[in-house]
C-alpha cells in the first residue's frame, strides 16, 4: 500500500511537471503570433495607402492633356477617316488643339491645307478647301525612282533640281545647255503612279511654277533640314 501511495503521488507530480512546462508554454506562444499578424497587416496598409498617394501626386504634376494628331499625311479635300487619327499626350501648346473626346466631330471632315504626319490638330484644318494660298501655286513633278529621298512627305521642304536639257544652238552651231532649274517647294502630296515613277505635288512661289513646270528635264528632289 505504501509503495502504491507513492507511485501516485509520483504520477501526480510528473503530471503537474507536464503541465507546468508544456501548456503555459503554449499560451505565452499565442499572443506573440496574434501581435505578429496585426503588424503584417498594418505594413501592409501602409504600402497601399503609399501607393495611392504616389499615383496622386503623380496626377497633379502631369498637366499634360491628351489631343488629336494626324496619323499620316493628309491632303488637301482629304475626308478624315478614324485611321488617320491618333491621341498623344502634350503640355498646353497655347493652340485651340482638338482634344481626344472630339474624335467623332473630326471624323468625316475634309481637310482644307495639307496635314504632314504627327501634326496636332486644330479646328483651323478643316472645312472647304481654300489652297493655294494667295501668292504660291501647286506643281506637279514626276519624279524617278531614286531621286525622291526616303522620308520625303507631305509637308517636307524640299529644293527641286531639274538639269539642263540639250536646245538647239544659235547662230548654227551645236546645241547648246539651257540652265539648271532650282526651286524651293513643300510637298503636299506624294502618290505612286502605275507607269513606276512617283507623283509629287509642290507648293511653291507663283513666280517660280512657271518655271518649273516648262522644265524638261527629270527631276530630282533634295530634302532639306529643318532649320533652313
Amino acid at each position: 500500500m505504501v509503495v502504491s501511495s507513492t507511485q501516485k503521488q509520483a504520477e501526480r507530480v510528473s503530471n503537474m511537471r507536464f503541465s507546468d512546462a508544456v501548456v503555459p508554454s503554449q499560451r505565452q506562444r499565442a499572443p506573440g503570433r496574434r501581435v505578429s499578424y496585426s503588424r503584417a497587416l498594418v505594413g501592409v496598409g501602409l504600402v497601399v495607402v503609399c501607393a495611392l498617394a504616389a499615383v496622386v501626386v503623380f496626377n497633379g504634376l502631369d498637366a499634360r492633356e491628351s489631343v488629336l494628331a494626324a496619323s499620316q499625311p493628309l491632303a488637301v479635300g482629304h475626308t478624315v477617316a478614324d485611321v488617320d487619327l491618333r491621341v498623344v499626350r502634350v503640355s498646353s501648346s497655347g493652340l485651340e488643339v482638338v482634344p481626344s473626346a472630339g474624335r467623332a466631330d473630326v471624323v468625316g471632315r475634309r481637310v482644307a491645307v495639307p496635314v504632314a504626319a504627327g501634326t496636332l490638330l486644330t479646328p483651323g484644318l478643316f472645312g472647304e478647301p481654300a489652297w493655294p494660298p494667295s501668292g504660291q501655286s501647286l506643281v506637279a513633278v514626276a519624279v524617278k525612282t531614286g531621286r525622291l529621298p526616303a522620308g520625303a512627305a507631305s509637308g517636307s521642304r524640299v529644293m527641286v533640281f531639274v538639269p539642263p536639257a540639250a536646245v538647239p544652238g544659235s547662230g548654227g552651231g551645236g546645241p547648246g545647255l539651257s540652265s539648271v532649274v532650282s526651286v524651293d517647294a513643300t510637298i503636299t502630296e506624294v502618290r505612286g503612279d502605275p507607269s513606276g515613277v512617283t507623283i509629287v505635288t509642290l507648293l511653291v512661289a507663283a513666280a517660280d511654277a512657271p518655271r518649273l513646270a516648262g522644265a524638261v528635264g527629270d527631276p530630282s528632289v533634295v530634302l532639306l533640314g529643318m532649320g533652313r
